[in-house]
């Protein structure tokens, strides 16, 4: 299960490593990662940008863990009733 990203690692990544797209690959953004890995940051410019939209950008990353948790929960959820249910059909038909 993934873990939700902080700002402030966001942001440590970012000026040390952000023109090799470091902060991108902690973001699992691996394409941008690999874009600003082989073009320094986008010729330092999408770096420069990500300075004022990396909160946004772990934002985003944060509420679609919090989404995917919540759709496996709830594909847990349906399967353990679905269990129930076969149990109870089972019982129904051996009375």
């Amino acid at each position: 299960m993934a873990q939700e990203k902080d700002v402030g690692v966001a942001y440590l990544l970012w000026l040390f490593l952000g023109i090799f797209g470091g902060h991108k690959f902690y973001l699992r953004k691996q394409g941008m990662g690999v874009l600003y890995l082989l073009t320094a940051g986008l010729l330092f410019i999408g770096w420069f940008i990500d300075l004022f939209t990396l909160p946004s950008q772990v934002d985003d990353y944060n509420e679609s863990v919090f989404k995917q948790q919540e759709r496996d929960d709830l594909e847990e959820r349906i399967e353990d009733l679905e269990d129930q249910l076969d149990d109870l059909e089972m019982q129904l038909h051996k009375r």
